[in-house]
């Protein structure tokens, strides 16, 4: 892991530790999530609303560079990508060792490994069945895979703003 992808983890933990929501975000996000749509958002823990509400405020700039991006669709996407998390039970341990490389996490935490790693790899289908926007689904279920070239800008806008956060 080069120096600066570990300071970003450092600063994922230090906002994981000091995570919170203010009221003024939820009401900002209303404009994009229907009645239903904020409940799931709400579902999820504090950290995973503070990191899709740190992604959606990624996203007001990424999604310039993406002018063909249909805004309302791809905020609901970026503010739901990860709410199949609320599936799990997670402590913040689980959570840094989701960050560490898979044969680390066997070998020294095996007793974890199984949870760290569905939840780390299931999440996004899980996130997608949760969803009723049939195009917010699918790109749901891919943002953890690397942008391609011929992804709708929708996706590129999640994928690329989730990456930075």
């Amino acid at each position: 892991m080069n120096i600066f992808r570990f300071i970003h983890r450092v600063g994922q933990f230090k906002n994981a530790l000091f995570a919170s929501v203010d009221k003024k975000e939820i009401s900002e996000i209303s404009q994009y999530l229907d009645t239903e749509e904020i409940s799931l958002f709400l579902s999820m823990s504090i950290i995973d609303q503070r990191h899709s509400l740190d992604v959606y405020h990624t996203s007001k700039d990424v999604i310039k560079k993406y002018p063909t991006a249909n805004k309302n669709l791809t905020f609901k996407a970026v503010l739901l990508h990860d709410v199949g998390k609320s599936n799990f039970d997670l402590s913040l341990l689980d959570r840094v060792l989701a960050t560490l490389p898979k044969k680390i996490v066997k070998k020294f935490f095996f007793w974890k490994y199984k949870h760290v790693m569905d939840y780390k790899y299931l999440h996004p289908s899980m996130s997608a069945k949760m969803v009723s926007n049939e195009a917010i689904k699918e790109w749901v279920a891919l943002h953890y895979e690397e942008v391609k070239q011929d992804d709708p800008p929708e996706l590129k806008v999640l994928k690329i703003s989730d990456y930075l956060n």
